[in-house]
């Protein structure tokens, strides 16, 4: 009986023969083996159907990120790297890998007691504090995303937990788990983030629309579509935002989010890189999560530091 199932694997309590507490990631055997057929299927339905032009991006997120979470080794390194990353966090807890109990297909990680993010009930009956939860889930994210580029891209209540533990009523600490889908972002989509995000704040939409093309996100021809759409949309960001967009609250943050996707998916001859439609939805994830969680805490407000830290860095 598994602690939990998802599309590529189970995850099973064990012993080692050392006798540590220990939990195990099995992948399913004939993911690999069919893995390859059921990816040109799908293909091959896309494109009969017409959508393969306009949803070509999200397939190839689709294939990317399946394959990349079927590395369980890859997932190993992911998870260890992070952990390095957010080693000054003490909040933050990724479970040590087990190298010698591991494989391609098979991941072993130390066990932690836990309790679901989102187990409001439970989080209450130990009095832990949520928002210190939500602030430093935020905390490790912003550092993920505007610092070291390489963040855990998967930010739903099965995969964020709190340590049940002594401490957690007046220190909690927030345990991350799958790793398979993780992104490391380039040092191009870094520079233009930081351009686009500039040109956004400052309401230029000539300068975002030029990082567009320069990302290949706008077809030929379809500029002037994609101009208007962009236009309603920073219209829209300025009467929200009553000066700098740096002053949005969260849930302000989760309003605009629909007006984006609108501008997505219904502008002909938009496109976005697979990479920043990963970061789109993981950020998309975590405001949503963190409203849920603990609806009081300004998630904007917490990341504003490490994004202006971001804004005035620079990439090679």
């Amino acid at each position: 009986t598994p602690l939990g199932a998802a599309s590529i694997a189970q995850v099973h309590r064990a012993v080692t023969r050392e006798g540590a507490d220990v939990v195990v990631k099995v992948q399913y055997p004939w993911l690999e083996r069919s893995l390859a057929a059921d990816l040109r299927v799908l293909r091959v339905a896309l494109f009969l159907s017409g959508a393969l032009r306009q949803h070509g991006p999200l397939f190839e997120e689709f294939r990317e990120n399946i394959a990349e979470e079927l590395d369980f080794e890859r997932e190993a390194r992911v998870a260890t790297e992070i952990a390095t990353n957010l080693g000054d966090e003490t909040g933050i807890v990724v479970p040590r890998t087990l190298a010698s109990y591991s494989t391609a297909r098979v991941l072993t990680m130390a066990w932690h007691p836990a309790i679901p993010i989102d187990d409001g009930p439970a989080l209450d009956t130990r009095r832990v504090p949520r928002e210190e939860i939500v602030a430093t889930l935020v905390r490790a994210y912003a550092q993920q995303i505007f610092v070291d580029g390489l963040f855990h891209a998967d930010p739903h209540s099965g995969n964020l937990f709190v340590i049940d533990e002594a401490g957690a009523s007046t220190a909690p600490r927030v345990l991350f788990i799958d790793f398979g889908l993780s992104k490391r972002l380039s040092p191009t989509l870094r520079k233009e983030l930081r351009l686009g995000i500039y040109a956004l704040l400052q309401g230029r939409t000539d300068d975002f629309i030029a990082g567009m093309h320069r990302l290949d996100m706008i077809r030929a021809g379809s500029e002037p579509g994609v101009r208007a759409a962009l236009g309603d949309m920073f219209d829209q960001l300025e009467a929200e935002a009553g000066g700098s967009a740096l002053g949005l609250s969260g849930d302000r943050i989760l309003g605009l989010k629909d007006r984006a996707k609108t501008l997505l998916f219904e502008t002909p001859g938009l496109t976005l890189p697979v990479e920043l439609l990963l970061y789109a939805r993981t950020l998309s994830y975590l405001f949503t999560l963190a409203n849920e969680v603990a609806p009081g805490v300004d998630v904007m407000k917490l990341t504003v530091p490490y994004l202006l830290r971001f804004l005035a860095g620079q990439d090679d």
